[in-house]
Order: C-alpha cells, then sequence, then structure tokens
C-alpha cells in the first residue's frame, strides 16, 4: 500500500510528496539518479544525467494500464524497477491530481521490456485490482471520422490542424457516397498526437459537429 494513501487518503498528492514517498520505499541511493516532474498533463521520473543522449529505440517501452486512480509512482515503479533499470516512467494525469488509469514505462532494452510484460502482465498491484502490461504502440495517427464533405474540406482541415495543434506530417482523405468523408492525419511523434487528441476532443462537436469522430488510428491501416 502506498505511503502516501496510508498519510492523508483523501487529497491526492504534490509530486513533491509523492518524490518523498519514492525516496522512502526505494531507498535514497535509487532516487539520487532520478528526477521527477509534472508537465503537459503527465509526471515523468526519469534521469536527468541522460538528457542529451540518444533514447532507447523502439520496442523498449511498455503501457500499463487499469491502474487504480489513488496509485502513484511509490507503488507503481517497485514492481517495475525489480525487472531492470528503467530509463522513464510516465504517468498520465488529470487536473486534479489523480491518474488517468494508464502510464508507460520505459527501459534501456527490448529484453527487459519482453519481461516486464511476461512478468507483470496481471500482477495484483494492490489485492483484488491487477494492471495490464503490454508492448507500448508508437502511434502517430489520428482517425477523424463522420466529417461533412465539401469542396475544400482538405485544404480547410489542414490549415485547421497546422494552425491549432502542433507537428502535422501528413493528412490523407477518404470521401464517401453519403456526403462525409474520413481522414487520418499523421503528427511527427506520438506526443504530438497525443497532445492533438487531447486538445481537439473538447471542441469536437463545435468544430466538427457532433456525428464527428476523433480517436487513434488502427495502427493496422
Amino acid at each position: 500500500m502506498s505511503v502516501i494513501r496510508m498519510i492523508e487518503p483523501p487529497v491526492a498528492p504534490t509530486t513533491e510528496e509523492v518524490w518523498h514517498a519514492l525516496v522512502e520505499v526505494l531507498g535514497p541511493r535509487v532516487m539520487s539518479m532520478y528526477e521527477l516532474k509534472q508537465i503537459n498533463g503527465q509526471r515523468k521520473l526519469y534521469q536527468p544525467r541522460l538528457s542529451g543522449t540518444p533514447p532507447p529505440v523502439e520496442g523498449c517501452e511498455v503501457f500499463v494500464g487499469r491502474l487504480p486512480r489513488d496509485l502513484y509512482e511509490d507503488e507503481l515503479v517497485p514492481p517495475f524497477l525489480q525487472i531492470g533499470p528503467i530509463y522513464e516512467v510516465r504517468m498520465m494525469m488529470n487536473f486534479s491530481g489523480t491518474n488517468r488509469g494508464f502510464a508507460f514505462i520505459t527501459y534501456f532494452d527490448r529484453e527487459t521490456a519482453k519481461k516486464a510484460i511476461r512478468k507483470l502482465d496481471n500482477f495484483p498491484i494492490r489485492w483484488g485490482q491487477a494492471i495490464g502490461v503490454l508492448a507500448s504502440i508508437n502511434n502517430k495517427r489520428l482517425y477523424f471520422g463522420n466529417l461533412p464533405n465539401f469542396k475544400e474540406l482538405r485544404s480547410k482541415l489542414y490549415t485547421f490542424l497546422k494552425e491549432n495543434t502542433e507537428g502535422v506530417h501528413q493528412l490523407h482523405l477518404r470521401t464517401h457516397d453519403k456526403g462525409t468523408a474520413n481522414a487520418i492525419v499523421t503528427y511527427s511523434s506520438h506526443r504530438a498526437a497525443a497532445m492533438a487528441r487531447r486538445a481537439l476532443i473538447p471542441v469536437k462537436d463545435f468544430v466538427f459537429g457532433p456525428r464527428a469522430i476523433i480517436d487513434w488510428a488502427d495502427p493496422a491501416l
């Protein structure tokens, strides 16, 4: 059980409180290598000494889902650290300070990431609460469905996305006989796509209409 939850269960802890809980659980020697910062809706545990060095190759990151919303890094990190050295932890956060139910953990090599999936998928992070651990898909594409089709849709959509989101790389439009269109928009990175999705969903009905869909594109397409 989290040290934080035993101290003050009703209140979401600050980043500083989470840091102190991590030091208590993992020890000052381990935590001397890391920093913990909240940046743009996510909290990152990372090693500042590695800044400026190439990140681990694709396939080293795992997705961790089904997290209890009041679970924090002091509970999440220890079982994953037992698998092997961790390059970075990214926990997705709400403005209230609770987590959004999922996180990403990056190891230094693919074999350690695969081991984490084997060992920790369905791991009981708490009594009766098992987490899901999968290979992280570096999805850079968003799907826009049920768009109203008109002659200048492509140019207007592309211009709107360039002006209101960052990292737009490509836009593929597909029209249908029923007067609708779908689009696949590729961004420069998974993070850019995630930030765009987060910004666009609250204004979806106003900008694109109530029937429009904005979601992650199917990686198989």
